[in-house]
C-alpha cells in the first residue's frame, strides 16, 4: 500500500506536476492544506489536488483565501500574502471559495492496518501553531501528544520543513513544501509511505515557469521579486 502525502502546495502547478510525475501510481493521497495563496494558479492546483480524491484538510491560507479573514502566519511572509490574496481570490470561482472554506481541520484515517491522523499546523492547534522538533523540541512533544484517537502516524505541515520523527511508538511526519520549500532546497518536497516505511522524497520542477506566471498575474514588482526569490532559494527573507 502506498500513501502518497502532499503539503502547501500554495498554487505552484509546475511543482505539483513535477510531483505527480515523479509518483505516478499510489494507492491513496493525503494534503495537508494550503492548495492557494503566494503562487500564480490556485485554480489550476484546486483542480488537480481535487481529481486525485485526497483525504483533505483546511490549512490557514485557504481559511484566510476563503474566509477573507488574517492568515496568522510569519511576519516573513505577511505581507507577501495580503499582497497575493485579492489576486487569488479573484481568480478563484465562488464554489472554489465556498469549498475551501469548508473543508476540516484535521482527518483521521486507516491504511495498512494503522490508523493516520492529519492536520495542517498541530494537533494542539490545526491551523496556525508552527510546531518545530528543531526550533522547540520540548513544545512540539506536547502539541503531537495531544492526537486525539491515539494515531500511529501523525502527518503535519504548515512550516514548509520536511522531517519524520519517532515519539514514542507513534511515528510525526511533516512533508514539507510541494509549492513554496523552506529548508534551503527548492526542489518541490513530498512524502511517500509504503507497507509501513515513510520516505521524503524531492523533485526538481520549472521555477522559472512559476516566476514567469507570476509576473503575469498583475501583482507589483516588488512582490513578485521577493516570493521569487523564496522559490529560488528554498528560503525565507
Amino acid at each position: 500500500m502506498k500513501l502518497l502525502i502532499l503539503s502547501d502546495v500554495h498554487g505552484n502547478l509546475a511543482a505539483l506536476d513535477a510531483v505527480l510525475a515523479a509518483e505516478p501510481a499510489f494507492d491513496r493521497v493525503v494534503f495537508l492544506g494550503d492548495a492557494v495563496d503566494y503562487g500564480p494558479d490556485p485554480s489550476a492546483c484546486l483542480r488537480r489536488l481535487t481529481e486525485l480524491d485526497p483525504v483533505w484538510v483546511r490549512g490557514n491560507h485557504d481559511n484566510a483565501v476563503a474566509r477573507g479573514v488574517d492568515c496568522a502566519c510569519s511576519e516573513a511572509t505577511r505581507a507577501l500574502s495580503v499582497a497575493s490574496r485579492p489576486f487569488t481570490r479573484s481568480v478563484l470561482s465562488p464554489a472554489e471559495l465556498e469549498f475551501l472554506g469548508r473543508l476540516p481541520t484535521e482527518a483521521t484515517f486507516t491504511l495498512g492496518g494503522l490508523t493516520f491522523y492529519a492536520t495542517h499546523a498541530s494537533p494542539r492547534d490545526n491551523l496556525f501553531e508552527y510546531a518545530s522538533p528543531e526550533d522547540d523540541p520540548e513544545s512540539w512533544v506536547e502539541a503531537m501528544n495531544v492526537a486525539p484517537g491515539d494515531p500511529d502516524v501523525i502527518l503535519v505541515g504548515h512550516t514548509h520543513v520536511p522531517y519524520v520523527k519517532e515519539l514514542g511508538r507513534r511515528t510525526v511526519a511533516n512533508p514539507g513544501s510541494v509549492g513554496q520549500p523552506r529548508d534551503g532546497d527548492p526542489r518541490a518536497s513530498y512524502a511517500v509511505w509504503v507497507d509501513g516505511r515513510l520516505e521524503l522524497k524531492r523533485v526538481a520542477h520549472d521555477l522559472a515557469d512559476t516566476v514567469s506566471r507570476l509576473k503575469g498575474t498583475g501583482l507589483a514588482p516588488d512582490i513578485v521579486a521577493a516570493l521569487a526569490r523564496i522559490l529560488e532559494s528554498g528560503r525565507l527573507p
